[in-house]
C-alpha cells in the first residue's frame, strides 16, 4: 500500500479522486475494485470499515451515499491529517462518521450494527476469522474483503462461508483480489 500526501485536498470529493487515482496508478486499475463492490451496495446504509489506512474506501462509501460510517483501526494516525475533509462532508451532508482507534477484534468496541462491512486490516487468516466472529453477527447485508489473493484472507473467507449463513456474491480475482459476500435470505 502506497501512502500519499493529500493535505492540499479541500473536500472529500477531491480527496477520493486523488487517493484512488494514486492507488490505481501505483498498483493497477484493478487494485481498487473493492471500492466498487462497496459503492454498489452502500447507499442509504450503515457502513463499517475495519482497517482504514488513509481512508480511500471509506471516502468512496461515504460519497456513494452511506448514511452513517464507522471507521475502526488500531492506528488512526494515517487518516488523521485528512479527518477534516471527512468532518466537513459530514457537517454539510448530515452524514454521521465515527472514528474508533481500537483493535478490530475487540468485542467491547465493535462499533455496533451495520448493513455493510468492509474488512481490510491485518492480512492473516486468524485475525480475519476473529474479526468475522466479532462483526459478522452485527451485519445485515454484505461483507466486502480486500486483498483476497493473500492466502490467509482467501482461506478465512472460504472457511467462514463453509460454516456460516453467507454466500459468495462477487469474486474479483485480478490484482490483489476482492470478494463480496451476502447474508443468506
Amino acid at each position: 500500500m502506497i501512502l500519499g500526501n493529500f493535505s492540499d485536498c479541500e473536500d472529500l470529493h477531491q480527496f477520493y479522486q486523488d487517493i484512488r487515482m494514486l492507488h490505481e496508478k501505483e498498483h493497477g486499475r484493478e487494485y481498487a475494485k473493492n471500492h466498487d463492490l462497496i459503492n454498489e451496495v452502500v447507499q442509504g446504509k450503515i457502513y463499517k470499515e475495519l482497517g482504514v489506512m488513509q481512508g480511500a474506501s471509506l471516502a468512496g462509501a461515504i460519497l456513494s451515499g452511506a448514511k452513517e460510517a464507522i471507521a475502526i483501526d488500531i492506528d488512526l494516525s494515517r487518516i488523521l491529517p485528512y479527518k477534516r475533509v471527512f468532518e466537513k462532508y459530514s457537517h454539510e451532508h448530515l452524514v454521521k462518521i465515527y472514528f474508533i482507534e481500537n483493535d478490530s477484534t475487540d468485542i467491547n468496541l465493535s462499533g455496533g450494527f451495520c448493513d455493510v462491512l468492509h474488512i481490510d486490516s491485518k492480512h492473516t487468516k486468524n485475525h480475519c476469522l476473529k474479526e468475522l466472529a466479532v462483526h459478522a453477527p452485527l451485519v445485515s447485508e454484505y461483507i466486502i474483503f480486500h486483498d483476497t489473493n493473500v492466502k490467509g484472507i482467501n482461506d478465512a473467507v472460504l472457511e467462514f462461508l463453509d460454516k456460516e449463513a453467507w454466500v459468495l456474491d462477487v469474486h474479483i480475482k485480478e490484482n490483489v483480489g476482492a470478494m463480496r459476500i451476502k447474508r443468506k435470505c
